[in-house]
């Protein structure tokens, strides 16, 4: 498993992550923001998602790609 935080406040609509990672990301209609699908709110405007390890090849295209650098991604270890 695999934790993603994306800042979505800082987000300038560039489209890269929603390109990349389409299961995990979408284009807001309303402000032209990505939004992470399913991610719950942890701090304003801060989401986070747990997600299989399966999406970590387009999610390090994603972050990577994204040129304001607001989408981190964690491996998350099982106890």
């Amino acid at each position: 498993m695999m934790q993603v935080t994306h800042h979505r406040r800082k987000c300038i609509g560039c489209g890269c992550c929603a390109e990349q990672a389409p299961e995990l990301f979408v284009m807001s209609r309303t402000d032209g923001k990505a939004t992470l699908l399913q991610g719950k709110e942890h701090a304003a405007h801060t989401f986070i998602r747990r997600v299989p390890t399966l999406f970590a090849s387009e999610l390090e295209r994603a972050s990577t790609g994204c040129p304001v650098h607001i989408i981190h991604l964690q491996p998350l270890h099982r106890k």
